[in-house]
């Protein structure tokens, strides 16, 4: 039987080339030890690479789990080629969780139990917390509250000691009840776990619960784009910080090929190097504008303008596009969304509501046509155009029915509400108010409002002439005896043109969308910016079927209106 002083020599020549002395931050790993510990190549044993890689990456001083799976759970005996290497990873500084599947409630909380106890017997030592898979995402029933309750309060008690308390983390997938983050001691919940690609369709999620990323648990595989583009690992570790995620784990290991957790990634190091330059918390805001753009045309230029400006590290988060997407015989539309995508912008499928009446059944059913290849792999949302809000106020169950269901169509998608375009050349009225309550995840609801040609900014609701005074003073300041600031232009609305007003509240679901504007862009998006609207749009256009002529000045500016705003 091999030794730990033989298994650590193996281990040196292995996955990681990090320095030990190097302090992370609080970002954490968890490792899938879904494969036996010991590799056998035909000619020799070794360990396996999956455990070689737990052991490497914790001698980097990371905090790293592996998940110990014997027999999907503890077993009934015990495994021999175990315990030496339990030891050796756990003497790198490894921490183990051991498997335990829950059945969604289903299985008895006796049975639960009892295999906690059974890794205590047949791997004395070995369990640092439990990883308690198939756990329901919700906890609204009573009895499975009190279940899972249950499980977290036994694992504790079983393996807290008077130094350090049990991580305790439920497997559900996909965003979880709140009431997972309350339980008392407290649990992890592993939020998120799929294929890499729908990363790059509906951008990186958001964790149920930003505020506590300690709790949240991030799995991902058959990431191919990763080891392709290693370029592409630090925003998306960046991402993964910044919306909540605190243990994280991704391979370019293939789901289609058999279990996706047996192989280390082969871009390990460079993803444990991503770890040690994420962004602080106070850093993770991304400033400036975000975009969304209808283009309901199909201009091969159009496609080539928004791929030439999109960024594939921004993982959709910086431009959304709406477009008609249909899978005909040619594919030409869904192999032109699919280039929109893989370019970096989201991809927003189009739905034209008032072609269904406005109704929201039918609207339902029309969402569900989007669930077939390739569109469920190519919508990063829902943008549904010409739709009456003031309808769906009278039918809010109606509304809250038709958006759960693009919900359960699509993992976390983007949805759109745009109603018709507006004419406010005569000032802005709120016709309508939104009020909602609605938990799967963000949507949005943009505002259209049409301006002519002579359409000016209205510098007064932003700057007094006071203001503008002190502006011009305060640009002087260093730059000698004798130097000038820039002059400064006031322009005032002109009649004619909509006035942008203030976004209904300062958030990030809101949105404005303005056509037939042919003037600068980086003005209309500064003053969207500085009235807090989250997205915005411009184009020289009457509608959305092209693009705008301006489209690269158009993202230009959202990308650089925090910076225009620190200089004027």
């Amino acid at each position: 039987m091999l030794k730990g002083t033989t298994l650590f020599a193996v281990a040196a020549a292995g996955l990681l080339n990090v320095a030990v002395s190097q302090e992370f931050p609080a970002m954490e790993f968890v490792i899938p030890l879904y494969i036996a510990p010991m590799f056998d190549n035909g000619t020799t044993v070794t360990i396996d690479p999956q455990w070689t890689a737990l052991a490497e990456t914790a001698a980097t001083g990371a905090t790293v789990f592996g998940i110990l799976n014997p027999a999907s759970g503890p077993g009934e005996v015990t495994d021999t080629s175990y315990p030496d290497v339990i030891d050796y990873v756990k003497d790198a500084g490894a921490k183990m969780l051991c498997y335990v599947a829950t059945t969604y409630g289903n299985k008895t909380t006796d049975s639960v139990e009892e295999e906690i106890m059974a890794y205590q017997s047949l791997y004395p030592g070995a369990c640092d917390g439990i990883f308690f898979d198939e756990a329901p995402h919700l906890l609204t029933d009573a009895v499975i509250l009190e279940i899972y309750t249950a499980h977290n309060s036994f694992a504790h008690s079983t393996l807290d000691t008077t130094t350090e308390e049990a991580r305790v983390v439920f497997n559900t997938g996909q965003a979880a009840d709140e009431q997972y983050f309350s339980f008392s001691p407290p649990a992890e919940v592993l939020g998120y776990e799929n294929y890499f690609k729908a990363v790059r369709q509906l951008g990186v999620p958001e964790t149920s619960d930003i505020s506590t990323p300690p709790q949240n648990m991030l799995l991902l595989h058959s990431a191919t784009e990763l080891a392709e583009k290693p370029e592409l690992i630090q925003p998306f570790m960046d991402k993964a910080y910044c919306k909540g995620w605190g243990t994280v784990y991704v391979t370019d290991d293939l789901f289609d090929e058999g279990n996706p957790w047996d192989n280390p990634p082969t871009f390990w190091t460079a993803f444990i190097e991503a770890a040690r330059n994420i962004p602080t918390v106070e850093s993770c805001g991304d400033g400036g504008l975000k975009i969304i753009a209808p283009l309901l045309g199909s201009d091969d230029a159009d496609t080539e303008a928004i791929m030439a400006t999109a960024d594939p590290g921004d993982y959709g988060d910086r431009i959304m596009v709406a477009m008609n997407v249909e899978i005909t015989e040619t594919g030409e539309s869904t192999d032109r969304a699919a280039a929109v995508r893989d370019a970096g912008a989201k991809v927003l499928c189009y739905i034209e509501a008032d072609k269904y009446g406005n109704d929201l059944a039918t609207l339902e059913e029309v969402v569900e046509t989007f669930t077939f290849f390739p569109l469920n792999e190519i919508c990063g949302g829902f943008f549904f155009g010409a739709f009456n809000i003031l309808l769906a106020i009278e039918d809010m169950p109606g509304m809250q029915s038709l958006y759960l269901k693009t919900q359960k169509t699509f993992l976390q998608p983007t949805v759109v509400f745009a109603p018709e375009v507006q004419d406010y050349s005569d000032g802005f009225e709120s016709s309508y108010s939104f009020s909602y309550d609605f938990v799967e995840d963000d949507w949005y609801s943009t505002n259209n409002w049409d301006s002519t040609t002579n359409f000016e900014l209205p510098w007064e609701d932003v700057m007094t002439e006071t203001d503008l005074v002190a502006l011009a003073e305060s640009l002087t300041v260093g730059l000698g005896d004798g130097a000038t600031a820039g002059e400064i232009v006031v322009a005032e609305a002109m009649d004619g043109g909509s006035i942008i007003p203030e976004a209904p509240e300062p958030n990030e679901s809101t949105a404005a969308l303005i056509t037939g504007y042919a003037g600068a862009p980086e003005d209309v998006m500064f003053d969207l910016f500085t009235k807090n609207w989250a997205y915005g749009y411009v184009t020289n256009y009457d509608d959305f079927e092209f693009l705008s002529t301006q489209w690269s000045a158009v993202v230009a500016s959202a990308y650089d209106t925090e910076s225009f705003v620190e200089i004027v």
